[in-house]
């Protein structure tokens, strides 16, 4: 039996395949509408978690507890 997730890369197929932007563009634009927004807030902190990616603008901070400086919670901070 066929996976059903295949039908997504199936329609992108039959609209260029991946060599052709257009159809994927069309997929991905049509894919965001269908999903809410805590659908969406979900997918974009599951990616950018898993490639080490910061959106600018998304980024999150801390508060050191000795300095009380700011640091960006993904980079290690060490008090002047």
């Amino acid at each position: 039996m066929k996976n059903e997730r295949d039908i997504i890369y199936d329609l992108i197929n039959h609209l260029g395949g991946f060599d052709d932007p257009r159809g994927m563009t069309l997929v991905l634009r049509e894919l965001i509408k269908s999903m809410t927004t805590a659908q969406i807030t979900e997918f974009v902190e599951y990616f950018t978690g898993n490639h080490d990616i910061t959106i600018p603008g998304y980024e999150t901070y801390d508060l050191c507890a000795n300095c009380q400086d700011t640091y960006e919670s993904n980079e290690t901070h060490t008090c002047k």
